[in-house]
């Protein structure tokens, strides 16, 4: 194993000698493939979106697919007023004036309910009425009255658009999820004529219903349906918040929630944390490379390197459709941190073996030759650490595994072609000078390292037993850390979302969703007074839930309608708010509802009345708080139909759900995969069992510790958490390759452990300490996020970079002592 890296290490010399001399046709080759690239970058787009959690084929995801393409979006806004009082007609007349300004001014707008257009249902001489609670608009104290008497004495209203205390009253904004496009007709299915017509009317003997001969002739032309882009839901979300804010400066005491405004907020916060970490990743590399090499080119050659790394693996998830996502934003920071490490490496060797020789070329070879190695066997740890992820259930997860393993390998690639190459053509004067204030320099950096060295391998069996107890305290920390999923908690506790968010769950009983669809499998399956019966009590047995770690504001289904036009068709009487017992009444009156024009049934059923929608209001919380009673609610929903039925659970909660399940399963897979694959991947290229085996030790310790930490001081394990520890050994081991390569040749040379480590220590332990600082800095910038999960994301993967380097100085160390006793 030793020949080989020796004979590899020569073929990098030999590839410095090449690139030197065909530097101009290695540049224009690199600067064709980096345009080429480059040119794809104004395709990359941003998803903030729940869906965007989970990988399309993910069954979750398939079924709110489902759900979607069927009903629509099921995410609503809620627009929440405060009033002294609600009815009267100075406030009712600013009521309707935000509502027309909404339906007029947001783009893509697919339903806005108020009071203003609530559905009013009553009978007129035996005939059913639906119109607006408005249709007349009040214009004295009586009407006004007689308006705030419908709204009480109807339940409709009650925690949905006003509150129980008739303080709030709420603006309900649903986004179309899809776009119509017209194509040709394929079937004369539509909701324009109710399929309740066949049910209700006879039909021949040969099945066809003679009356409805004109059906197919009057039945619309059908539409291609195109999803919403996510730009295009920010535009009716911006517009929204602009509406809101415009009526907040007028003194008008107004909130907004809903899941589509999280996400906005969280997109947006994401696109300012962008600009900050990656501002603050640059000027940390340049204040850095300042201060190691004291020369511009040990600047500019670098951050040149760095940057076009990072533009070339945003360019890759451009041309592959893959945009950037909550997990992916970190890639460019990341990149520029990790990338600019192996430049420190290069430059390291080239700048002191220049300054001792004043061969450029020779120096380059040189440098190649002894850091060729290193760098690619640390690239491929830090590539398969992040690949780890791949096989993540979180898409985003996989995606930054991915596409941050590209990263790397483009790193590598222009920190051996391309920083090779501008080294060759920049001009680079010799300091001799340089030399001499290195052995002064000794005096300080090489004093400390020395001390360090020493008491650890002077020390072995006190540095190795401290490390043991340290390992058992975090491991009883482990054991105390939470699972969490709650994008809202993400951002600042005093943001306006948030405040909001709370009002608008006291109030009016929740913000967010949870839905269920039951399938019966028969055509008009729905309108059995049986079935509709056992949907109205689970209903009601699910809101006198007071057990549950999350209370159910309202459950709305086809059943509310149902009684609501029954007790219309009755005199309005409230002894009649029940579902008749005749199939075909029950049929008779929904056609009576949909003959009156209004298509809200479109909301709760299917075109064949074969399934039922019910929606669940929920408070936002975080999503582990979900689990009791999402687990209650499918217990109860299977257990009161037939097996035959299809139930289907479904909605931004279940993504939610479903997100957090897979937080869990993939850092056990990815934290498995990188142990293991790095593992026998360090003592394959080690070439020693044992050094190999040792080499492990650093590389688990700061893991171990800061999962310890998180557990202790009560931080959760989030999609982004649970990020650490797969980076961190992918990236601490890097450390660990350097130093044991670098001890390796040191104790071939002086067959003294001590000497050995000590002349590691001073060689490429000063490398190690630069890279260290900037990578550790690089996840620190983190830390100026306002969102907090990345804020301890930041936080924790920087103190276990410093912890894998403190590893690399004395466990290392004291295990080589311990294990080789000399």
């Amino acid at each position: 194993m030793n020949h080989m890296k020796v004979t590899i290490g020569r073929l990098f010399y030999n590839w410095g000698m090449l690139v030197f001399r065909y530097k101009v046709v290695s540049l224009i080759g690199l600067l064709a493939l980096f345009f080429g690239l480059l040119s794809q970058i104004p395709n990359i787009t941003v998803d903030t979106s729940s869906e965007g959690f989970l990988h399309a084929d993910d069954p979750v995801l398939v079924d709110y697919q489902a759900f979607r393409d069927q009903y629509g979006r099921d995410e609503f806004i809620v627009i929440a007023i405060r009033a002294e009082e609600l009815f009267s007609l100075e406030f009712l007349g600013v009521l309707k004036e935000i509502h027309h300004r909404l339906e007029n001014q947001v783009p893509h707008l697919g339903e806005l309910t108020s009071l203003i257009n609530a559905r009013r249902v009553y009978g007129r001489n035996d005939s059913l009425v639906v119109e607006d609670l408005f249709e007349q608009w009040p214009e004295t104290e009586q009407d006004l009255l007689d308006i705030k008497n419908a709204v009480i004495s109807s339940p409709h209203y009650t925690n949905f658009l006003v509150d129980q205390e008739l303080q709030y009253t709420a603006l309900v904004v649903r986004i179309n999820y899809l776009e119509n496009r017209p194509i040709v007709p394929e079937t004369s299915a539509a909701w324009g004529i109710s399929p309740l017509l066949s049910f209700l009317m006879p039909a021949d003997d040969d099945g066809v219903v003679r009356d409805q001969t004109d059906i197919d002739s009057a039945a619309t032309a059908n539409v291609e349906l195109v999803p919403l882009s996510g730009e295009q839901l920010s535009e009716a979300v911006t517009q929204i918040r602009a509406i809101v804010d415009a009526y907040k400066k007028q003194g008008l005491e107004i909130y907004v929630a809903g899941s589509s405004m999280v996400f906005e907020d969280v997109k947006a916060s994401m696109h300012s944390n962008m600009k900050v970490f990656v501002g603050s990743a640059l000027l940390i590399i340049i204040v850095v490379l300042g201060g190691i090499f004291r020369r511009p080119s040990g600047v500019i050659l670098p951050l040149v390197t760095v940057v076009l790394s990072v533009l070339s693996t945003v360019s890759v998830m451009a041309i592959l459709g893959v945009s950037i996502k909550l997990p992916t934003q970190i890639l460019p920071s990341f990149i520029l941190a990790v990338g600019v490490g192996d430049s420190i490496h290069l430059l390291s060797y080239f700048y002191r073996r220049f300054n001792q020789t004043g061969d450029k070329q020779e120096a380059l070879s040189y440098s190649l030759g002894q850091v060729g190695v290193p760098l690619v066997m640390t690239s491929l740890t830090t590539a398969l650490g992040l690949l780890s992820f791949a096989f993540a259930e979180i898409a985003p997860v996989a995606e930054l595994g991915i596409y941050a393993s590209v990263g790397v390998g483009f790193a590598l690639l222009y920190t051996l072609v391309l920083l090779p190459v501008l080294i060759s053509i920049c001009p680079i004067k010799q300091n001799t000078s340089k030399v001499q204030s290195n052995e002064q320099s000794k005096d300080q950096i090489d004093s400390l390292l020395s001390s360090v060295g020493r008491f650890s391998t002077s020390q072995p069996g006190l540095v190795f037993f401290t490390s043991l107890l340290i390992v058992a305290i975090s491991l009883n920390g482990i054991t105390l850390i939470q699972v969490s999923h709650d994008p809202l908690g993400w951002l600042p506790a005093q943001s306006d979302i948030r405040l909001s968010t709370n009002v608008i769950d006291q109030r009016l009983k929740g913000s967010n969703a949870l839905e269920v669809i039951v399938d019966t499998g028969q055509e008009y399956g729905v309108v059995e007074p049986q079935f509709l019966t056992q949907i109205d009590s689970l209903g009601t047995e699910i809101m006198l839930w007071q057990d549950s770690s999350v209370a159910v504001g309202s459950v709305r289904s086809l059943v509310d309608y149902v009684k609501e036009i029954n007790q219309a068709l009755n005199g309005g009487d409230d002894q009649h708010y029940i579902i008749p017992d005749n199939r075909a009444l029950i049929a008779q009156e929904l056609f009576l509802f949909e003959f009156s024009g209004s298509d809200d049934l479109e909301m709760v059923t299917d075109h064949d009345f074969k399934q039922v929608r019910i929606s669940m209001k929920l408070p936002w919380t975080d999503v582990l708080r979900y689990g009791d009673l999402l687990d209650r609610v499918e217990k109860q929903f299977n257990n009161a139909f037939p097996a035959s039925y299809n139930i289907t659970f479904t909605g931004v909660t279940m993504l939610l759900g479903r997100t957090l399940q897979a937080v869990v399963q993939s850092t056990l897979v990815s934290y498995l995969f990188a142990g293991c694959v790095i593992s026998l991947l360090m003592i394959v290229l080690m070439g020693n069992l044992k050094i190999g085996l040792i080499s492990l030790v650093p590389n688990l310790f700061p893991i171990v510790c800061v999962l310890g930490l998180m557990g202790y001081a009560g931080l959760p394990l989030d999609m982004f958490t649970m990020l650490i520890g797969s980076i961190a050994v992918g990236v601490a081991v890097d450390d660990t390759i350097h130093f044991m390569h670098r001890f390796q040749s040191e104790y071939r040379k002086t067959n003294n452990l001590d000497l050995a480590v000590e002349n590691t220590l001073h060689s490429t332990g000063r490398a190690m300490l630069s890279t260290s600082v900037v990578l550790s800095l690089g996840f620190f910038v983190f830390c100026l996020s306002d969102m907090g999960n990345l804020y301890a994301f930041g936080l924790l993967t920087g103190a276990a970079i410093i912890l894998a380097l403190l590893a690399d100085f004395l466990i290392a160390p004291a295990l080589l002592k311990l294990v080789h006793k000399t």
